[in-house]
């Protein structure tokens, strides 16, 4: 019995103690302000957390609150985002011609015009000798009018001497290092005629130059229809090589950068601190994201999981602001401030030109715009997806957190960025809980942002709110163990 009160006792002993230094320590860190930056996460959490403020009010006064939470604020007045010009090949652009003009143009034109459609006869009649020259051959230049001779072979009677055509006289191939189709069969009058107004226009287009020497009518085919090559089909073509090269490039560098690939399009890694874990979620095609809000828009919110699956997406965060609860305990039904979802606006019901909203928005091109503006500058300017929330974390590649921690506290975070190639950044990071990440405060979001190389980023709606999910599971562990009724959320919809 006595070992036992023995134990109870200093284990009671011990308790004191560490309940006395932890009180102790407390006092010194905190209260006292030994450590600054503790101080400042204490007030700022207790000022920004749920009705917790009263952890801040009862230690310190008033006045010191204010101070430490302007001195750690951010101040986004008069940064709005640049348009950026996400550089994307387009499939009906054909590259410009250059080099001389007036008749030289003119030739060149025709003498291309006369080539494509030679071409498409050899292709279309591989039994053919001969091609049948263009309608508009009369825009050959002279040098190619001493050639009508040529068709008299098909006039001559073959039957009578058919070991003597001229057809095969005239063929002065073969040269063995030529294996291209080019040398199949015997070359077409117009693609010879083609060839002579070529050689005859680049002529007339540069400067006074020495005779060139006479060459093989067919040395010069393939380079005359790699300038045929620009035409539509051609260039859409090569525009959908070119991009299929450029997104595996991009794919290779994403894996380097510690990215997993999901599916097409759609990476992950996840991202960490000493104190606090997270994700981010990087989409390649900007135009794939987009807001979604609640179904039941004014009478009852949704979490992120149900409106990701109601719109047919595959992936999706937690958006912007709405009208909560004193504890945070409304259902979600009811929004704050600008909501823009397909070009369409939901909140305002009628736009205006007065509110100035901090608007988080994506534009028809797939740019994130960050602007202080109106309802009605937004929809004049092609925003189609567009919530409200602030502060801004990084504008035009300018980190805006200048000074301290941005004065939001320790919780869980969401934010949206864009680097300048136009892939989109989604960052989720947990919070309040001991065990896995305690979560951050805005400083942590811009340096993660900006690590990422985000030209734009913004913080969206967190604490409770912060999830992110993919494929019908959930990427990161919310904060009350299940998500709760949200407004509006960032959702990652299928290839089109």
């Amino acid at each position: 019995m006595k070992k036992a009160v023995r134990v109870l006792s200093i284990l009671g002993i011990s308790v004191a103690a560490l309940a006395a230094a932890g009180a102790l320590s407390f006092w010194l860190l905190i209260i006292a302000g030994l450590s600054p930056k503790l101080q400042t996460i204490w007030i700022c959490s207790a000022m920004r957390t749920m009705s917790h403020q009263y952890l801040a009010t009862a230690f310190f006064s008033q006045e010191k609150i204010d101070k430490v939470l302007a001195d750690n604020s951010v101040d986004d007045r008069g940064y709005d985002s640049e348009l950026l010009t996400l550089e994307k090949p387009s499939s009906s652009s054909i590259p410009e011609k250059t080099g001389g003009t007036g008749d030289a143009d003119a030739m060149k034109d025709a003498a291309e015009e006369a080539m494509r459609r030679a071409l498409e006869n050899m292709s279309s009649d591989s039994g053919q000798e001969e091609a049948v020259p263009p309608d508009d051959g009369d825009l050959l230049p002279d040098a190619a009018e001493p050639e009508p001779a040529e068709p008299e072979p098909e006039e001559t009677e073959a039957p009578e001497p058919p070991e003597t055509e001229p057809a095969e006289e005239v063929s002065p191939e073969p040269e063995p290092e030529k294996t291209g189709p080019w040398e199949s069969r015997p070359l077409p009058e117009a693609a010879i005629l083609v060839l002579g107004a070529l050689a005859s226009a680049e002529r007339e287009e540069g400067p006074p130059a020495e005779e060139l020497p006479p060459e093989d009518p067919t040395k010069g085919l393939p380079d005359a229809v790699d300038k045929i090559s620009a035409s539509p089909a051609k260039d859409v073509a090569g525009a959908k090589a070119a991009e299929a090269a450029r997104a595996a490039k991009n794919a290779d560098s994403l894996l380097a950068e510690g990215y997993e690939k999901l599916e097409e399009g759609i990476y992950l890694k996840s991202v960490s601190g000493l104190t606090w874990r997270g994700y981010m979620m990087l989409v390649t095609d900007p135009t794939r994201v987009r807001v979604t809000d609640t179904s039941q828009q004014w009478v009852c919110g949704e979490n992120v999981m149900t409106m990701v699956k109601n719109v047919g997406a595959i992936a999706g965060i937690n958006g912007g602001g709405f009208k909560d609860g004193l504890n945070y305990d409304s259902n979600g039904g009811t929004p704050g401030g600008l909501i823009i979802e397909q070009g369409q606006l939901v909140c305002p019901t009628v736009p205006d030109d007065v509110t100035v909203y901090n608007m988080i928005g994506i534009n028809a091109d797939g740019v994130l715009v960050l602007r202080h503006c109106t309802a009605e500058w937004a929809l004049s300017n092609r925003i189609v997806s567009a919530v409200s929330f602030a502060p801004f974390l990084v504008v035009n590649g300018e980190g805006l957190v200048k000074n301290g921690s941005g004065g939001w506290g320790i919780a869980p975070r969401t934010a949206i960025g864009q680097r300048a190639s136009g892939e989109m950044l989604l960052l989720v990071i947990d919070g309040r809980q001991a065990d896995w990440s305690i979560g951050c405060d805005l400083d942590v979001l811009q340096d993660v942002m900006l690590a990422e190389g985000a030209v734009n980023a913004a913080m969206l709606d967190g604490g409770s709110s912060t999830a992110m999910v993919y494929q019908g599971e959930y990427v990161n562990r919310p904060s009350l163990g299940h998500e709760r009724w949200i407004n509006n959320c960032f959702t990652v919809m299928p290839i089109q």
